[in-house]
């Protein structure tokens, strides 16, 4: 089956399906289904401004006909179980009443793995996670956890951050760090659980209105050093915080 090409698509239409039908004893049915279909536009759009998913259906016992099940979103993502919707702009894999496991490479030796609350913040209280790893070359004393501001004034929110920086040396420190952020970081709290080498100071400081930075500095230098942070930032549903991670890097100096 195939949508019409007599005017622009738009959102909600069909652009091909396929059925899978079978037979009860009293009814026939369709039990499952393979359909694409448009996702953005209002009938006016141009062929670069529609996106498009794919899903998937099929029909649960006590049923009598098949319900969307499993989606491939314009963006990558694989939704599994999941309602529909535009979750994040990072391609990954979003399950229903379960964790959000996504990952791909960003920015210079940044490893990034983005979750949106969109899915879960029933379980985790609207907020969003996300993990960076970061490696360098050389002699370094000092890694920077960015993450940029926003143009969203709700941006507000509490953030928390754990932290694992090392050299193959042996020099190394594992920190944690949280604030409350609106306008300004407030309320700061650093704690270094263990740390190796040198004399290591975590600080926490605003980025722009509704940015933060965190920062590892040693006295001494590291050579060829890791980073590892762990990041639960909270705000606002509609606050632009995911964008904010989404835009985040690790600076080494």
């Amino acid at each position: 089956m195939f949508a019409t090409t007599l005017r622009d698509e738009q959102s909600g239409d069909t652009l091909g399906e396929v059925l899978f039908e079978g037979q009860g004893t009293d009814y026939s049915y369709q039990g499952g289904s393979i359909k694409t279909k448009v996702t953005t536009g209002d009938g006016t759009a141009t062929r670069s401004e529609q996106a498009t998913a794919m899903t998937f259906g099929t029909m649960a016992a006590g049923a009598v006909s098949h319900a969307e099940k499993m989606r491939i979103n314009s963006y990558g993502n694989v939704d599994v179980g999941a309602a529909a919707g535009s979750y994040t702009t990072k391609g990954g894999l979003v399950l229903a009443n379960g964790p959000i496991v996504q990952a791909n490479s960003y920015g210079d030796n940044v490893y990034q793995g983005q979750g949106s609350n969109d899915t879960l913040k029933d379980t985790v209280d609207s907020s969003w996670s996300a993990v960076f790893s970061s490696s360098v070359v050389n002699n370094w004393s000092t890694v920077e956890l960015i993450v940029p501001t926003s143009d969203n004034d709700d941006s507000y929110g509490s953030f928390a951050v754990r932290g694992m920086v090392s050299g193959y040396d042996g020099m190394g420190c594992h920190f944690t760090a949280n604030a409350y952020h609106n306008s300004g970081v407030y309320t700061k709290r650093t704690h270094i659980i263990d740390s190796d080498g040198g004399t290591w100071t975590i600080t926490i400081s605003n980025n722009s209105q509704q940015g933060f930075k965190v920062k590892a500095q040693n006295t001494a230098n590291l050579t060829h050093p890791v980073a590892h942070f762990t990041v639960i930032n909270g705000g606002n549903t509609a606050s632009g915080r995911g964008y904010n991670l989404n835009n985040a890097t690790v600076d080494w100096s």
